[in-house]
């Protein structure tokens, strides 16, 4: 059996799903400065999420001028569902 998921298991890669997942619209800027940590380590993690089709970018002129928003695709929304299950389940 092949084990697929192994950048999930890397630095931050489910945090930054999750932020994704419940703030949509979010720059690259915006996801790294939520919480303390490495912003090198995780804008590495955002472009790795981002190769692997977890996550797209778009620009929006309306919104701010020359700024991608990160959004989930729809494997990523399906990688983020399971993470909130595990996430439910960790509660007890």
């Amino acid at each position: 059996m092949d084990w697929n998921s192994s950048l999930l298991e890397e630095k931050y890669a489910l945090s930054i799903l999750w932020i994704i997942r419940n703030n949509p619209n979010m720059t690259k800027t915006d996801i790294v400065r939520v919480d303390k940590g490495g912003e090198k380590t995780k804008y590495a993690m955002i472009n790795k999420l981002i190769d692997a089709g977890l996550v797209s970018t778009y620009s929006d002129e309306s919104m701010r001028w020359n700024t991608e928003y990160l959004i989930l695709t729809e494997k990523g929304k399906t990688v983020a569902e399971h993470i909130e299950i595990i996430n439910e389940a960790m509660k007890n």
